[in-house]
């Protein structure tokens, strides 16, 4: 989970959602396979079939440290439940390790579904990533075209988990009441933490 030191990362562009490799480590960690095990079945074994040796390291390590945000019984869920609810648990493991995607779902996302408007623009995207820049020195460095990557995989994955559909340039948010309560829950227990 988050501590005091949690910084703003543009790490999703290179690591978003990758929802069957997080579902394969899911299985490996419940086998009882440690993290270090995993890198190595990885590097040797090429188990996420990556072309990159260097990538063959970091995607375990990101995936196991998403993963230790989540509790038993959501790595359970992740490693043998269904795939809609592991999609889930994959978005929720990925706002408890990303803080600029949490207070995107936090402040974007939230936003959209309680106030019924149930879309998100190019410009909440726009709107977000200012507001973050005159927060954050870090996020007022970063380049458009690392922006716009980013923005690439937060559509990517809110409709890689079934939170959304693109129609054009605008995501229409297609999450359930029930879905939206797991997610809810997770703001709410994360924004806890944060005071």
């Amino acid at each position: 989970m988050k501590n005091k030191a949690w910084e703003y990362s543009s790490e999703i562009k290179n690591m978003p959602f990758l929802f069957l490799e997080t579902k394969k480590t899911a299985i490996l960690l419940s086998a009882g396979k440690s993290k270090d095990e995993i890198i190595e079945l990885s590097k040797n074994e090429n188990i996420y079939q990556l072309n990159k040796e260097r990538r063959r390291t970091e995607l375990p390590r990101t995936i196991v440290k998403r993963l230790k945000s989540v509790d038993d019984e959501g790595l359970e869920i992740l490693a043998n439940g269904r795939d809609e609810d592991a999609k889930i648990i994959t978005l929720i493991a990925i706002m408890r390790t990303d803080k600029l995607f949490y207070e995107f779902m936090r402040d974007v996302y939230a936003e959209s579904f309680s106030s019924h408007r149930l879309e998100i623009t190019d410009s909440d995207f726009y709107v977000f990533f200012e507001d973050k820049a005159s927060e954050s020195e870090r996020v007022a460095k970063w380049g458009k075209d690392n922006l716009e990557r980013i923005r690439g995989a937060y559509r990517k994955m809110l409709c890689d988990a079934g939170l959304a559909v693109r129609d054009g340039g605008i995501l229409k948010l297609t999450i359930s009441d029930e879905r939206w309560a797991v997610i809810d829950k997770a703001l709410t227990a994360d924004k806890e933490c944060e005071q």
